[in-house]
Formats: structure tokens, sequence, C-alpha cells
């Protein structure tokens, strides 16, 4: 077979070096077959001026899904993925992409579940050394106060998701069950209070509470006061027979 240096002109450029390299046409041929097939399979990466169309299907080919609902998710997380599909999609993730940000934020809640785990416990334990014996009589008396919360359908759910284990919950519902406890300490002699004034003032308290933010930002250093406040007012009222601050009877009187 002749040479390849035989078929190329005197005055092309590179001749020596290409003939070194292929000492016949053939395998010339060949290698421009194996580099043409190999570029076949790479894929351009779109210029500046591509269209939505050409990047989208760009981002296909690179592993990108379909559409968002390919972002899959595991179980137990599937509030976290309706937020997050969103993002990924507009971030063009493919699906390893997608994967590996899915393995890190359910590593980040595993993380973030065991400290939330490890802190109530502490906290239970806390309040085991604390009261000792009397432990077990107090959360029956945090039991009776969550009891009577939970009556109130607004309150129902909320007071439900309190876990007795947590120190700020059990001292809340102690509080409010020691006032259904009934009142066995003897008459002092003292004038009684007026009941209606005292419930009237009560719910009044409420109001002002409920306009506050310190109620409603759980960051706010006088959250936690104002709310144990509150459940201590609002168990008082439903102990008197009344439906909570709004209830008609409480509300104040004007005089023209």
């Amino acid at each position: 077979m002749a040479e390849l240096s035989e078929h190329l002109p005197e005055d092309f450029e590179g001749k020596e070096s290409l003939s070194g390299k292929f000492d016949s046409v053939a395998g010339l041929a060949k290698s421009y077959q194996e580099l043409e097939k190999s570029m076949s399979g790479r894929i351009a990466i779109p210029s500046a001026e591509a269209s939505g169309e050409e990047l989208a299907e760009f981002y296909q080919k690179i592993g990108k899904p379909e559409s968002v609902e390919g972002y899959s998710a595991p179980e137990g997380m599937e509030e976290w993925a309706e937020e997050a599909r969103g993002i990924a999609d507009a971030a063009n993730l493919t699906k390893t992409q997608w994967d590996a940000f899915v393995a890190a934020q359910k590593a980040a809640n595993e993380g973030l579940e065991g400290l939330a785990k490890k802190s109530l416990e502490e906290g239970h334990t806390h309040l085991q050394e604390t009261y000792g014996s009397k432990y077990e009589e107090y959360l029956e008396l945090a039991k009776r106060g969550r009891d009577h919360l939970t009556k109130n359908e607004a309150l129902s759910d909320m007071v439900n998701s309190l876990d007795l284990k947590n120190p700020q919950a059990y001292e809340l519902l102690r509080e409010v069950g020691n006032l259904m406890a009934d009142d066995s300490s003897p008459d002092t002699g003292e004038a009684a209070s007026d009941p209606e004034n005292e419930m009237r003032e009560a719910a009044a308290r409420i109001r002002e509470i409920l306009k506050g933010s310190e109620f409603t930002d759980r960051h706010d250093p006088a959250n936690e006061k104002v709310t144990q406040e509150y459940y201590t007012l609002f168990a008082k009222l439903s102990e008197a027979g009344y439906t909570g601050a709004a209830d008609p009877r409480l509300q104040p009187k004007y005089s023209f």
C-alpha cells in the first residue's frame, strides 16, 4: 500500500508530521472515522445567543428531568420538595444533582431532629430532677390543664401538639391544671371581690395580649411569659363558664 506522503502535495502544511502518524491513506481514513464517531456523542454548549428551546434541549441532554415531577423525593420530605422542585427546575439541576441536594437536606433534617430530641430529653430529665417525688403529681395537673384547654376548638390542635416533656409546656399546663383544682384554702375573712368584674378584667387583659407583638412573635424575649399568662387567664375564664375574651358578657360597658 502506498505511503500517505505520496498522496499529499509537496507544499502541504504539516506533511511530515501527518506522514509520521499515518503510514497509509487507509490509516488516515480509519482515524477520521473514529474521530467523527467520538465527536457525534459530544453535546455542544449553547452560545450566549441560544434560544429558550435550545437551552431546554441542552439541559435535558445533560440530565435535567423533562418536568418538575421528575424531581422525586423520599417519604417524609414531600412538603419540602413542593417548593424545592421549583427551585431545582429554575436552576436547571440534573437528576444527579437533585439527588445529591435531597440527600444533603435529608441529612440536615435528621441532624436537627436529633438535636431537638436530645434537647427534649434533657429538659425532661431536668424536670424530674427538679421536682423529684412531686414530678408525677405535677404531671397529672399538667394533663388536667391540657384536657381542659383542648375542649376549646380554637386551641385544641395547638395544645395537643405540646409535649409534656418540654419544660415550658409542662409548667404552663401545670399552672392551668392547678387552676382547675378544687379551691380548698380556708376563708381569710377578707371581702370577696366582684367575680364578674374580675372576669371582665381578665378578658380585657387577654385582648391586650392578643394585640401585642410579644404574643405572636415566638422570637420575642417576652413571648414565653405572655403566652403563659394568656393560657392562665383563658383557663380562668373557661372555668368560670365563659367562652373566652369574646364572650358578650365580658365586653366593656359604656355609659352615655
